[in-house]
């Protein structure tokens, strides 16, 4: 069937006048499709650059589109996930003004002004970043432009979505959010000092984004299936059934929350390198095909360094029970990683529970 010329929004991509003007044209050599609160379709052009279509234009658009089989079989299946909230419109527009060519800091620094709570958050990460990169140095990410600048604009603009995917409200009892978080971004820490010491030319700033977001499944289920994350988090913790995540989820016959999270990331536009780190995190060693992933060295990739500090975030936090042996030796055995060596690694960064507490 022919497609509708009258029901497409033209548009041309401001930075490499790209033309748009069918369903194939958008659909091909773009990503990150997301819908904002404002219900405008927002997307990026191969170039890199975001574009928006604004309420009504992209009836042709359906996010099933953007996911596996899997994913998308499970997105039609479960309804409650046809009603996961939608990133802001204000978070939609920093990230298109920290793309745009000649970067505006203080116009940045303003619309994150707009939400108060946004721009604590981005001061209180871009700190507790630098207090991870920088021990030593005690002085402190005083205002928003100094915190964009050490950042830098592209790992601000994922910062800035990932912290706005902490303001979304679940309804669990047992599951809470705000311990969730804290678990993150240690992952997050871990992952990126695991990258440093083991990994392969891998962007710091892609590492941690990646370990923070490897779990935003257990969220899509917290907002869309809270009574079974409550019931998955009260087997994990059961002294009686003490167990890791995956194996509750199917003991319990309830969706995978790599799934779960695979949904959540075609939702909210996150970036590839993310979804990788989502579906591979507990078996981070092969790709999804199976196919073991060439390497140059002994080296791990960022879905490894995940993985890994994923595991170590237990062992950090003295959950024993949730960590996934199997998982570690895998890793390990890629990087050529002893026994010893990672114990250390360990014991030398304990401290970091301390953001936890």
């Amino acid at each position: 069937m022919a497609e509708d010329p009258t029901s497409f929004e033209r548009k041309t991509c401001a930075t490499c006048k790209r033309l748009f003007a069918s369903e194939t044209d958008f659909l091909t050599g773009t990503n990150r499709w997301r819908i904002c609160d404002r219900k405008n379709l927002w997307f990026n052009c191969n170039c890199g650059s975001t574009m928006m279509i604004v309420r009504g234009k992209f009836n042709w658009y359906a996010p099933e589109k953007t996911m596996s089989t899997g994913a998308a079989g499970l997105f039609n299946k479960i309804g409650g996930l046809k009603e996961l909230p939608h990133v802001s419109t204000s978070v939609m527009e920093i990230q298109e003004a920290l793309q745009a060519v000649e970067l505006d800091i203080p116009l940045v620094a303003k619309k994150l002004k707009g939400d108060p709570l946004l721009a604590a958050m981005l001061l209180e990460t871009a700190n507790n970043i630098k207090n991870s990169r920088e021990p030593g140095d005690k002085k402190k990410i005083e205002g928003l432009e100094h915190a964009i600048m050490y950042v830098g604009k592209k790992a601000c603009g994922e910062l800035v979505m990932t912290i706005s995917l902490k303001a979304f409200k679940t309804t669990t009892t047992v599951f809470n959010p705000i311990e969730f978080w804290k678990d993150a971004f240690i992952t997050s820490d871990l992952a990126e000092l695991i990258a440093q010491k083991w990994g392969h030319n891998i962007n710091r700033d892609e590492v941690f984004i990646s370990a923070a977001l490897c779990n935003i499944g257990k969220i899509v289920g917290a907002i869309a299936l809270p009574q079974n994350v409550d019931k998955i988090e009260a087997m994990v913790n059961n002294p009686k059934t003490l167990c890791t995540w995956p194996q509750a989820e199917a003991s319990l016959k309830l969706p995978n929350h790599a799934l779960l999270g695979e949904i959540g990331a075609a939702l909210w536009g996150l970036p590839k390198y993310v979804l990788e780190s989502v579906g591979t995190h507990h078996a981070p060693v092969q790709s999804n095909a199976g196919i073991p992933v060439s390497r140059p060295a002994p080296k791990l990739t960022i879905s490894e360094c995940v993985g890994l500090a994923n595991q170590l975030s237990h062992w950090i936090l003295l959950r024993p029970s949730r960590i996934d042996q199997p998982t570690i030796d895998k890793i390990c055995s890629v990087a050529i990683i002893k026994t010893h060596e990672l114990d250390a690694f360990a014991e030398q960064h304990s401290g970091l529970a301390k953001r936890a507490a």
